[in-house]
């Protein structure tokens, strides 16, 4: 262990005690699909699909593949 990494813990435990030296995640960025547009999202994925009403190539790939969803996602929800 180098100084640096020593003056460091000693730093996190002096402020946060024996928790201090956890490591604590960030939150991440927020969610760009709320929880209904998921269960939306979710419906279409795993219903019959549709070639002519969801524009999706149902005879190549039984499940839609993401190249096929990315477009579906912008017109529905205008998120990429």
């Amino acid at each position: 262990m180098d100084r640096r990494t020593l003056r460091d813990r000693v730093i996190r435990d002096t402020r946060g005690g024996p928790s201090g030296l956890l490591d604590h995640r960030g939150k991440g960025r927020p969610r760009r699909l709320t929880q209904g547009r998921q269960a939306a999202l979710q419906a279409i994925v795993g219903k019959a699909a549709d070639p002519e009403l969801d524009g999706l190539d149902v005879y190549v790939q039984p499940i839609p593949r993401l190249v096929e969803l990315c477009p579906l996602v912008w017109e529905r929800f205008g998120v990429t």
